[in-house]
Order: structure tokens, then C-alpha cells, then sequence
């Protein structure tokens, strides 16, 4: 602001009517982008709160002091957007709201990043087992504070009204999905170990990330923070904190397929079994938020003036938790000689019963290719 800029003490008298923020580009302090930065002692006046309008026009806050010693009043302030402080944040000044109306702002925390999907898997040594990487854990959703005024230095609030003001935490990240894992084939030999095929187990789902937390809808004072409220509606104004993140589903587990018996020797050769498939856990789903402070959420010394205050309407709705990812599926396997004996698993299909509805559920392609094949019973499967 020009008269800000001069350095000293200042007075600006705003006219009637709305003053509409259009500069686009938050955090920046020199007042060249998004809302009007204060860093000198600086006395703002407007004609009464139902003619002089300031509006962040949704695309910062509106008022951000630095330092100095502020004074506004006889205007509204409204449609400011921030993380912290939509209406007016105090980063380091003695600040004097009076007679003002403070409406209508949000401070929305960012939601978290999603959690990586596993990719690849890794092999357990020499029995040719195959475990899928796990998911990556979703991140927390960030915190929205002070959905009208953040204070974080000292203020006094005088004969004004705080109303209809929100604080939204940012929902948690999904948890990545495990990875797929297919166990190794089984080789022709008349040693059992050998001729079986191997576990393939799919890997875990991330976890899913937690939600932000919500605080002060109205106002929000830090930690270190001095504010005096004297004569002040807080009326409707409300914290939302942020959803979990939902956990990530675990990967498909598939055995290896069962050898052949040897030619060369079919009378002292095994006949390999399937591989077992064990499906990956799903992830657990994130934990909701934390709300706290409809109207003013106090981390700091809050101290009542002569006036009464009055509180009305405000509400806190803490964060649903994220619901828990899905368990992969475990599948067997083909046996030697094409005798049939299923992997277990979570959700996982036993080839040599499988019933219609089971099978059903497989993967299309796993469907085709045993559909082609009459089941044997277990009993008749060579182990």
C-alpha cells in the first residue's frame, strides 16, 4: 500500500464502497501480489462497516500485518482465502480491529500427496518365493487456522463482528497399492522342493494419510500470542478437519505352476505342485483430524475487555478416518502335468474345487485359461 510504503505513521481513509482485491500470487510480503501488506504503523478508517468494504475476492487473505502498530475500523472485511488467517493475519504487530465485520473468509489446509504404488517385488533367497513391494503411506493433510483472523503477536479485538467464518483441515493421502508378485515355476526333477512352484504373495497397501486439523473458525491465537476480545459477536462461524486418507489395496499373490515329470525318468520323478498365492493386506486407513475452537481457539493468553462477548451458532466437526484398502487376492497355480492344486490366500481361489462364483472373481485372464480344463479332485493331485 502507497501510504504504507512512505515508512512512519500513516492514516488511509477508504470511501464507501467495495475495495476488490484482483492481483493474483499469495505469499508475498511486499504488497505487490494477493493481500495488502502492513509493515509500518499504519491507521486504516472506513465509513461504518455497511458501506466500506474490503474483498480478497477469494484469491489471498486480505490483510497481512508484518510489524507496527495497526489500527482498522468502521469496515468489513471479506472473501479472503489462506491456510492461515483468511480475513487478517498479525505475523508480528499490535493490531486494533474496532468496529469492524469480519466475514465470510476460509483458511483451507492443502491436502496431502498420495502414497507411491509398489512396483516390482522382491525374491526371498533360494526358495524362489516372490513377496510385491509394499504401497507408500499417504501424507497428512495440512492444517487450516484462524478461518477469520490468525494472531500471532498482540491484538485487541473491540466492538466488532466475527461471523460466518470456516476452518478446513486437508484430507490425507491415499496409501499407494502393493505390488502384483508371482512366484517362480517349479523345474522337471525328482526332488519335490524342486519340482513345486513357488509362493508368490502380494505386497501391502500404504497406509493412508491423516487428516489436518481445524482451528478457530473465527479466530485463532498462537502460542506466544497476546489477544484482548471487548464487545465482539462470534457468531456461525465453524472448523472442519480433514478426512483420513483411505488405506492402499494389497497386491495379487500368484503360485508358481508345478513341474512336469521328468521323461527321462517318470517312475522316480515328482510331479510339482502349484505354488501357494497369498494376497497382500490392504493399508489402514488414515485418522481423521482434529477440530477445535468454533469460534475462537486460544494456544496462547486470551483476555476479556470491559464489554461483554457474545457467542452464538459456532460449531467443530472433527475428521472421519479413512476406510482400510482392500486385500489382494491369492491364486494359485497349474500342477504338474496339468493335476490341479490351488494356492491359499486372501481371497484366493482353490483351482482343483473352484466353484463358479469363486472363479468369477478371478483375474479374466485366469479364468480363460483354467475354464479350458476339467477340476480334479485334491485326492487325486500328486504331491
Amino acid at each position: 500500500m502507497a501510504a504504507d510504503a512512505r515508512g512512519g505513521s500513516n492514516t488511509i481513509n477508504l470511501p464507501a464502497g467495495t475495495i476488490k482485491l484482483t492481483i493474483a500470487g499469495a505469499n508475498e510480503d511486499a504488497s505487490a501480489t494477493g493481500d495488502l501488506d502492513i509493515e509500518d504503523n499504519l491507521t486504516i478508517k472506513g465509513k461504518g462497516s455497511s458501506s466500506t468494504v474490503v474483498d480478497g475476492n477469494s484469491l489471498d487473505r486480505v490483510f497481512e500485518v508484518l510489524s507496527g502498530k495497526v489500527t482498522i475500523s468502521n469496515l468489513t472485511i471479506q472473501n479472503g482465502f489462506s491456510s492461515t488467517g483468511g480475513g487478517l493475519l498479525n505475523n508480528g504487530g499490535n493490531v486494533t480491529p474496532s468496529s469492524v465485520v469480519v466475514r465470510d473468509n476460509i483458511a483451507v489446509g492443502a491436502n496431502g500427496l498420495d502414497g507411491s504404488a509398489g512396483v516390482g517385488s522382491n525374491p526371498t533367497g533360494l526358495t524362489g518365493s516372490d513377496v510385491g513391494k509394499s504401497g507408500g503411506a499417504g501424507l497428512a493433510g495440512l492444517a487450516g487456522v484462524g478461518g477469520a483472523i490468525f494472531n500471532a503477536a498482540t491484538m485487541t479485538i473491540n466492538n466488532s463482528t466475527i461471523a460466518s467464518n470456516g476452518a478446513l483441515g486437508g484430507q490425507g493421502g491415499r496409501g499407494g497399492n502393493g505390488a502384483n508378485a508371482t512366484g517362480l515355476n517349479g523345474a522337471p526333477s525328482d526332488d519335490h522342493d524342486i519340482a513345486n512352484g513357488r509362493d508368490g504373495s502380494g505386497g501391502s497397501g500404504g497406509a493412508g494419510g491423516a487428516g489436518g486439523y481445524a482451528l478457530g473458525g473465527g479466530v485463532a491465537n498462537a502460542a506466544g500470542a497476546s489477544l484482548t476480545i471487548s464487545g465482539t459477536l462470534f457468531s456461525t462461524n465453524s472448523v472442519s478437519a480433514g478426512t483420513g486418507g483411505d488405506g492402499g489395496n494389497g497386491g495379487i499373490g500368484q503360485g508358481g505352476k508345478g513341474a512336469d515329470a521328468l521323461d527321462s525318468a517318470p517312475e522316480t520323478a515328482s510331479v510339482g505342485n502349484s505354488g501357494a498365492g497369498h494376497g497382500g493386506g490392504g493399508g489402514a486407513g488414515g485418522a481423521g483430524g482434529l477440530a477445535h475452537g468454533g469460534g475462537v481457539f486460544n494456544d496462547g493468553v486470551v483476555s476479556l475487555g470491559k464489554n461483554a462477548n457474545t457467542f452464538a451458532g459456532n460449531q467443530a466437526f472433527g475428521g472421519f478416518g479413512g476406510a482400510g484398502g482392500g486385500a489382494g487376492s491369492g491364486i494359485g497355480n497349474k500342477g504338474g502335468n496339468d493335476l490341479r492344486q490351488g494356492g491359499e490366500g486372501g481371497g484366493g481361489i482353490l483351482v482343483s474345487a473352484a466353484r463358479p462364483e469363486w472363479v468369477a472373481r478371478a483375474a479374466p485372464e485366469w479364468v480363460a485359461e483354467y475354464s479350458m480344463v476339467k477340476a480334479r479332485p485334491l485326492s487325486e493331485a500328486v504331491s
